[in-house]
């Protein structure tokens, strides 16, 4: 043990950072995918199918906004191992509840995993931002999106074949990518640990707080219409009688252009202001509502891919201001996350019962509902920031 935490103490904090991101979201991808299919086998009916799917994002959701100060006084370290523990524990537990047929043990267990998720990713995050000039941190913030991001890939790529061999297969195997970071996390250096720990971010100069909160809305409302895109393309394709994989192509161009956006992201974003935070999540919009008016297949996957990257550019928005402005709290980072969590749950579970009930057109226009909300909200903060004499 003493071997691999000097080893873990040779890589910066926001290096261990992204080597977990990877770890844990590979485990995320393959439960993601597994839950639902879960439910489906054992005849789960739609309105029951959508709250197991939501109940891991609402967990989180809330967990994100009621554990920080908890985060805050046990310090990073503690809190993610107790989130990492309990993301484990909850595996195996998936895992034996896989051969039961108990479809509301689901349901609880996947709120129970948002719940410690919630313990994790808040302190993993702002990690990335520690010892980093502020001047980096973008370039740093693309190593660690590129880590979550690919690892969830991986783990949703083959959490349908394992799922094909034995359903618990792909519960066993997050477990194991678990075990793995808390195995990790026990050599992290701690927050006092003055040899390892790297200078935290200068508080000085902060951004505005009108200007982080407009950024973390927007990262909402990117939420709602990146995941409502994933849900009610699946109901769509079968409508217009697309194969799975005819719907997964075309999927695949919406998690492309948020790649790309996290490439570009450290050469496009000279400064992070208003502009970007208002012209970002009005461009998720746009592309949203492009969305309700086309049926042609080349056309979706173009917009798709413009969604995509909006969304990406918006995410990296957020981030970068979330971790800017909270020094050794994470504070910001957890209300990020709150953001992401809150649109898992809403934009699926709005936009099916809006689809449901009325057209394609009506369901994909509540983003742009929504950011008109925030963006409206957004201007008249920085309105009253510009007349402020105490800016």
């Amino acid at each position: 043990m003493r071997k691999g935490e000097r080893g873990m103490k040779r890589l910066s904090v926001w290096q261990w950072a992204c080597v977990l991101a990877v770890f844990m979201d590979f485990g995320g991808g393959l439960v993601g995918l597994a839950t639902p299919l879960l439910a489906v086998q054992w005849k789960a009916n739609p309105t029951l199918l959508g709250i197991i799917g939501a109940a891991g994002p609402l967990g989180y959701t809330v967990g994100c906004l009621l554990f920080q100060p908890v985060t805050d006084a046990w310090g990073r370290k503690r809190s993610m191992l107790v989130g990492s523990v309990g993301v484990l524990l909850l595996c195996g537990a998936l895992a034996a509840v896989s051969v039961t047929g108990w479809v509301t043990a689901l349901g609880v267990l996947n709120l129970l995993n948002g719940l410690c998720l919630a313990f994790f990713w808040p302190p993993t995050q702002a990690s990335a931002g520690v010892g980093v000039d502020p001047s980096q941190l973008l370039h740093t913030l693309l190593a660690y999106n590129l880590s979550w991001s690919s690892g969830r890939a991986i783990g949703t790529a083959i959490a349908g074949t394992l799922f094909e061999r034995h359903p618990a297969l792909p519960f066993l195997l997050a477990a194991i990518s678990s075990l793995v970071v808390v195995a990790m996390s026990f050599g992290l250096p701690a927050e006092g640990d003055a040899k390892s720990t790297p200078k935290e971010i200068n508080d000085d100069p902060s951004p505005p707080d009108e200007l982080v909160l407009g950024a973390q809305l927007g990262n909402l409302v990117r939420s709602f219409a990146f995941f409502e895109a994933i849900v009610l393309f699946a109901e769509l394709g079968k409508r217009w009688g697309w194969a799975p994989e005819e719907v997964s192509r075309v999927l695949t161009f919406l998690n492309a252009g948020q790649w790309l956006a996290f490439l570009v992201a450290p050469k496009l974003l000279r400064r992070v202001g208003w502009r970007w935070v208002v012209g970002a999540q009005g461009s998720v919009a746009f592309c949203a509502f492009l969305l309700g008016l086309l049926r042609d297949r080349t056309a979706l996957s173009i917009v798709l891919f413009g969604l995509g990257f909006a969304a990406g550019i918006t995410t990296v928005v957020s981030l970068y201001l979330s971790i800017l402005s909270q020094g050794r709290s994470v504070k910001g980072s957890a209300r990020h996350e709150a953001g992401v969590g809150a649109g898992a749950v809403f934009g699926p579970l709005l936009g099916g019962w809006v689809l449901q009930h009325f057209t394609p057109f009506t369901a994909f226009l509540l983003p742009s509902l929504l950011a008109g909300v925030t963006i409206s909200s957004a201007l008249w903060q920085r309105a009253q920031l510009t007349r402020s004499p105490m800016r």
